[in-house]
């Protein structure tokens, strides 16, 4: 008998253990009403306020930036934030909001919410919003996380599901080898995009932002974007192992007039350009526009540090200079030729934009989504040094036109 009450009594601390474990693996109720409140749906819309597609997003701010996927506002002219009052029922429209910035090539963009619901113009600073804290600490293999989302599967409602890390993919950014994918074995489907990726103690470790599928078995499992890779790309320094993550601080790209005037260490907008210019309308024709010009030059500018693809090497002066007027959903511009070049533009708002490859070539592309009047400032750079490449610099607002199809 005392055998067998042993025998029970060891079962009995061992239920324990693992319930206790696979508590720590889970969000309190409350918890998870408190993370809902900072989750958003995003809706895209286009000119006419139709709605092109939905998407998910985080509030990381009291003033209302929003972090989520590129793909989730590419061709979008506006964009409603959805709130939710209460997880049984369907999230509510509450503001508008427009890009701050975006990396296309790592799927990343951040929207600042600037209108209420009827669009009036609000002061951001006055918000206030609940939002959630970005993580200390990078997740590691086999960690328990939580997303977060509206997928459609789910009608539209909250979505909330568990899963590990089961992926840790490094790769190059900045010289510096940091993680750019996790994957997670928790269930995401199209609406996801964009979402909530949340550790045991709720802060913030990724957004869901695809799915892989295996078909012959029928694994999925999903990509997250890391907190490290989005720190790369806002050039933020994470909280320090063991504090506390403080409010996000992530201020907007400088107005036209802020633009640094005067001679600048690298590539220099002051300077003329090689090839001219021009002023081109939202709506011009012909559309595509074309310009012929050579890459190349004595600069290398991975050496000024303007961002993970600006590379190459290029003269100091642009090469190229386009004043953008009138309002448009998007404009695209890219280098056609039979080489290696990277395309790099400084925007109206004094911010870098590069691209290296696109569309399955070795040309360049950079979409600029609503794009802000005033001067874009154009460098082709060769990749390789001493490389001095003839091609045409295409400028559409046509989106069927690409490298790979430059005739659309």
């Amino acid at each position: 008998m005392k055998r067998f009450l042993a025998v029970i009594g060891a079962f009995v601390l061992l239920s324990m253990a693992v319930s206790s474990v696979l508590a720590q693996d889970r969000l309190p109720p409350s918890e998870i009403r408190r993370i809902a409140q900072s989750v958003v749906m995003i809706v895209t819309l286009d000119r006419s306020g139709e709605p092109l597609s939905t998407g998910s997003g985080t509030i990381v701010d009291p003033a209302g930036y929003i972090f989520t996927n590129y793909h989730v506002i590419e061709g979008g002219s506006d964009f409603a934030i959805l709130l939710v009052e209460n997880i049984a029922e369907q999230p509510v429209l509450r503001y508008f909001a427009q890009p701050v910035t975006f990396a296309e090539e790592f799927d990343f963009a951040v929207l600042q919410i600037d209108r209420d619901r009827n669009g009036n113009r609000i002061n951001p600073e006055t918000l206030n919003l609940p939002y959630i804290q970005l993580s200390p600490q990078p997740v590691d293999l086999g960690e328990p996380i939580h997303v977060f989302g509206f997928p459609g599967v789910g009608d539209n409602f909250l979505v909330f599901t568990n899963g590990t890390i089961t992926t840790i993919q490094n790769g190059d950014v900045g010289g510096r080898r940091i993680p750019v994918w996790n994957q997670t074995d928790a269930e995401i489907s199209p609406g996801n995009s964009g979402g909530l990726a949340v550790n045991n103690q709720g802060f913030m470790v990724g957004i869901p932002t695809a799915v892989q599928s295996e078909e012959r078995t029928g694994g999925r499992l999903a990509y997250l974007i890391p907190l490290e890779l989005i720190y790369a790309l806002l050039e933020l320094e994470p909280p320090q192992a063991g504090q506390q993550p403080s409010q996000l601080e992530v201020t907007p790209f400088p107005t036209p007039e802020q633009r640094p005037q005067g001679t600048v260490q690298g590539l220099d907008y002051n300077l003329t350009p090689n090839y001219g210019g021009t002023t081109l309308q939202a709506g011009f024709t012909p559309d595509p526009f074309i310009v012929e010009i050579i890459s190349g030059g004595d600069l290398d500018v991975s050496a000024f540090g303007y961002g993970a693809e600006c590379r190459g090497f290029a003269t100091r002066q642009p090469d190229y200079s386009v004043r953008w007027t009138g309002t448009s959903s998007g404009v695209r511009f890219f280098f056609l030729s039979q080489g290696d070049t990277v395309l790099i533009i400084n925007a109206p708002n004094g911010a870098w934009f590069c691209s290296d490859d696109s569309y399955g070539t070795l040309n360049p592309t950079l979409d600029f989504l609503n794009p802000a009047q005033g001067r874009y400032d154009i460098w082709v750079a060769s990749y390789n040094a001493g490389e001095n490449i003839r091609g045409s610099l295409y400028i559409t607002e046509r989106g069927a036109v690409t490298p790979a199809n430059p005739r659309g």
